[in-house]
């Protein structure tokens, strides 16, 4: 048996955040804080990897790790990655302030890597090609499911800080078990204009499941020519949709992890992404009853 259930890689990062005037406040954020800590509140046994910089901010996420049962390998370095976030009408505006080093395959620790399903999930670039097949090679001599979030493949940022889509190299997606990206990022990535078609472009390359999250609209999934389409519970109250997805899909690997059903593992991954936009979680007092129990309400349809 692997030591973990889900390794999460890619930066943490620090993030100001406002929305429509409201005024600006900070928050830590990247994958393995959304996805890492909300895996735990499932009872997952997580473990996540990422670099920041060195003292303070190493302490500080790691107190935070320490205190829910994550283990967290951090790496040092001279800055933390950190981004502007601005919601209003338009949507989302996105400014990369600083950067973290990228992560090299040579610094992440074997332990970690010990793990039933790695979730690469970068948010800048920092995981290369070269990262993610030696990821995918040794996951795959022990058996170990990969997964993908394409944000951080398909990002890239102006010397400012704003930030642009790129399509990421083909190969990526051979290395990959399980891919998610939003509508805009898959789109992207795939040149399609249909949504449909991308989602299947992206399966031939090697893929089990690909899904893109819509927003507001829920998500679709494409695996072994069956298209499923995930609509979303209504938030009590909308606080902040920052790492809703990265929670999306932390979840629904667990889900995957504990043998159920596709369909079940998109109504747990939108129950969770649901409280992350409330603040439920990752940090709030919500347990696994609570959203095992919310999950049956929302509703998954077939479509192909």
């Amino acid at each position: 048996m692997a030591k973990y259930d889900l390794t999460v890689i890619g930066h943490l990062t620090l993030d100001a955040i406002s929305s429509r005037g409201d005024r600006l406040h900070r928050s830590m954020g990247g994958s393995p804080f959304y996805g890492g800590l909300t895996a735990c509140k499932l009872g997952a046994r997580v473990a996540v990897v990422s670099r920041v910089a060195s003292g303070e901010h190493q302490l500080m996420f790691t107190s935070v790790f320490r205190r829910v049962g994550v283990s967290a390998f951090l790496l040092g370095g001279k800055n933390t990655t950190y981004f502007e976030i601005e919601y209003g009408e338009g949507g989302r505006k996105l400014r990369l302030a600083s950067r973290a080093e990228d992560l090299s395959f040579i610094d992440v620790p074997v332990e970690a890597l010990d793990s039933s399903t790695v979730l690469l999930s970068p948010v800048a670039g920092e995981l290369s090609l070269e990262f993610v097949e030696a990821v995918s090679r040794y996951c795959k001599r022990h058996g170990f499911l990969v997964a993908g979030d394409l944000q951080g493949f398909t990002r890239a940022f102006f010397e400012d800080g704003t930030v642009y889509f790129k399509q990421p190299e083909e190969e990526l997606f051979k290395f990959l078990d399980v891919v998610k990206g939003s509508e805009r990022e898959i789109k992207i990535a795939t040149g399609c204009d249909s949504i449909k078609e991308a989602l299947a472009w992206i399966a031939t390359f090697g893929p089990r499941i690909v899904m893109a999250t819509l927003g507001e609209r829920g998500a679709l999934l494409f695996s072994e020519d069956r298209l499923l389409r995930v609509y979303p519970l209504k938030a009590e109250v909308v606080v902040d949709p920052t790492g809703a997805g990265d929670a999306f899909v932390a979840s629904f690997l667990i889900g995957l992890l504990w043998s159920m059903e596709l369909e079940d593992c998109l109504k747990l991954a939108c129950s969770v992404a649901t409280c992350v936009i409330e603040r439920k979680l990752p940090l709030g007092d919500v347990d696994r009853e609570y959203i095992i129990e919310r999950s049956a309400k929302v509703r998954v349809e077939r479509l192909t």
